[in-house]
């Protein structure tokens, strides 16, 4: 899907919020990383565990606990390129039945796709039942266990010099072939419910069915499950199949190769049927680092860009206007949900703002931004800017731009929303509506919609694409559209800074997250 078609980002507003990373900073500067493949001891690898001090039978064989059970390696790689800032994203890869770590790394490649994916992340691989045939997870089925492992990964990073201080980001899990169990633990009491955004199942869906079930519907991010006819897995992919569909979960299915980058961004539960033996949908076809590809992570280069909605968007970095302001990346980021925050920051004694620019130009249509949360109480010095804006070989500024704004401009007597249009010529004046803004709730919706003869603005109350409870309306017409209204595509921009620079009032940090952007073409 190009980010011509449609695509959904929403705006939830959230006002002087703890930062969801903590209160930790990073204590180095997040310079690149040249690669690092790092295997090491933890106390919170999966072994060794008290159930299974006593080894394992499967089908009478015995397997001891030394050594089956007592190897607590894990493997981080670390890609070049890679950039810490105060969060780190890991995608956490769970092995199948009878693996060693080293071999699960060779055999399936799983460094190599991590490397080519391109994105900023840290791979951890750890040793599960070594040569064994057993799912269990050991203390990765513990209460907490997920957190436990990567909080160690983070200490384990910065002892490298990979990172400074830093939290736990975004969280992808995979698993191939019996890995299924300990992800299905680690969903329901890992210890990260905010973090975990995607799970990968490489004909892993033997069982633990609910749980999957239970997490996609309570609200978890993306599941893509691929399965074989020979693997075992078939029927509880069908099962599961059948129980979305009763729960009206949205979800698509697809044969392996028939599967696209676009089909792999757009579908929130993905069953891949493959033609592949168990062990070659891991890694024949590259799906590992497919898969990554079309994540939510970022790309290397982090603090430059970010990639949502099917689209890159430019991180604005360093000083200037509107404000003047500080512009800083870190106050941008993805969350496990595949939300966009912006913040306005406080660190070290200075204010710091945050923007993001579509790097594509969208031309004549509706732009619609849906809000969660009381933008009505925003700040009077904070502004949140919904707008396109004219690039140098379209036009300078304060010329072109369509912008809905939600600011008061350093006085509370003034009404909140605004509407503007501002002028193909220069010399001539920009033309605005400003309106109250009163909402019934924690959900609005924004929109302007652009032609060559004229802009119709709306803000409603809820989240819908009508016009019921209207908040405003404007239509902007004028005689001379050509003179008045930009007739050339041109790139969107979210932001939120501070007017004049000034710090907001009340002394609070501000934060909103972007979730949904729609916008529907229109050639006319």
């Amino acid at each position: 899907m190009s980010c011509t078609a449609l695509h959904w980002l929403a705006v939830s507003t959230l006002l002087a919020l703890p930062s969801v990373a903590g209160s930790a900073q990073p204590d180095m500067p997040p310079v690149p990383r040249a690669e690092m493949l790092i295997t090491t001891n933890f106390a919170s690898a999966p072994f060794p565990h008290p159930q299974r001090a006593n080894g394992h039978t499967y089908r009478g064989e015995v397997f001891p606990a030394s050594p089956h059970y007592s190897d607590n390696r894990v493997a981080l790689f670390v890609p070049g390129g890679f950039r810490a800032g105060k969060q780190v994203d890991f995608v956490v890869h769970i092995h199948g039945w009878r693996a060693a770590l080293e071999e699960v790394l060779e055999k399936f490649k799983l460094v190599d796709q991590f490397r080519a994916s391109g994105r900023n992340a840290v791979l951890v691989v750890p040793q599960g039942p070594l040569r064994a045939p057993d799912s269990f997870g050991g203390k990765l089925e513990d209460r907490d266990g997920l957190r436990r492992l990567l909080t160690e990964a983070l200490a384990v990073l910065r002892e490298h010099g990979v990172t400074g201080l830093a939290d736990i980001g975004r969280v992808i899990l995979s698993g191939h072939s019996g890995g299924y169990h300990a992800i299905a633990a680690m969903l329901d009491r890992g210890g990260l419910p905010d973090s975990i955004g995607e799970v990968y199942l490489f004909d892993g869906l033997y069982g633990e069915t609910d749980r999957y079930l239970a997490w996609l519907k309570g609200g978890g991010g993306k599941l893509i499950n691929i399965y074989t006819d020979s693997g075992g897995t078939k029927a509880e992919s069908e099962r599961m199949i059948d129980a979305l569909g009763q729960a009206n979960v949205p979800f698509g299915r697809c044969g392996e190769k028939d599967l696209d980058l676009t089909e792999l961004r757009s579908q929130r539960a993905l069953f891949v049927h493959s033609d592949l033996g168990h062990d070659g949908v891991l890694f024949e076809r590259q799906q590992f680092r497919n898969f990554l590809r079309a994540s939510r992570l970022e790309p290397l280069g982090r603090g430059r860009e970010v990639v949502f909605g099917g689209c890159t968007w430019t991180v604005r970095s360093g000083r200037g206007g509107p404000g003047p302001n500080v512009w800083e990346p870190d106050n941008v980021w993805l969350d496990a949900s595949t939300n966009l925050h912006l913040r306005i920051a406080h660190r070290e004694g200075e204010w710091s703002c945050a923007e993001v620019t579509m790097q594509k130009r969208l031309g004549f249509g509706r732009y619609q931004f849906q809000t969660i949360g009381r933008i009505d109480r925003l700040d009077d010095n904070v502004v949140l800017g919904l707008f396109n804006y004219p690039t140098r070989d379209v036009g300078p500024d304060a010329t072109h731009e369509i912008d809905i704004e939600f600011a008061r401009w350093g006085e509370a007597r003034n009404p909140l929303g605004n509407f503007t249009v501002w002028p193909v010529e220069r010399e001539l004046k920009q033309v605005s509506k400003a309106f109250p803004v009163v909402l019934t709730g924690d959900e609005a919706t924004h929109r302007f919609t652009w032609s060559r003869s004229q802009i119709v603005f709306h803000s409603v109350n809820g989240r819908r694409e009508g016009d019921q409870e209207v908040i405003s309306t404007w239509t902007y017409g004028p005689s001379e559209p050509a003179r008045f209204i930009s007739q050339q595509p041109m790139p969107v921009h979210i932001n939120l800074w501070l007017f004049q620079g000034r710090p907001p009032k009340d002394g609070q940090e501000v934060e909103v997250i972007i979730r949904d952007f729609k916008y529907t073409p229109n050639e006319s």
